[in-house]
C-alpha cells in the first residue's frame, strides 16, 4: 500500500471529508487529493499537524501502525 493510501485510510478512520482534513494540514482539497494519490507528499510540518489531528503518521510513513486498532 502506498503513502497516500495509507493517508487516505487514516482520513477515512477519522471519518473526515477531504476538505476537512486539509484544514488541519493548513492546506487544499487539491492537495490533499495530490497526496492521497501519490503526486506529492506532505512534508514535515505537514504531517505533525495531521498527528495532532489525530493521524497515526507512523503508520502513514511506514505501514506499521503505532498502536493496534
Amino acid at each position: 500500500m502506498t503513502l497516500g493510501a495509507r493517508l487516505r485510510e487514516e482520513r477515512e478512520r477519522l471519518g473526515l471529508s477531504q476538505p476537512a482534513y486539509a484544514a488541519i494540514a493548513s492546506t487544499t482539497k487539491q492537495t490533499l487529493f495530490s497526496w492521497e494519490t501519490g503526486k506529492t507528499a506532505p512534508d514535515g510540518f505537514q504531517l505533525a499537524a495531521l498527528a495532532d489531528g489525530g493521524t497515526d503518521v507512523l503508520y502513514v510513513v511506514t505501514g506499521e501502525r503505532s498502536q493496534p486498532l
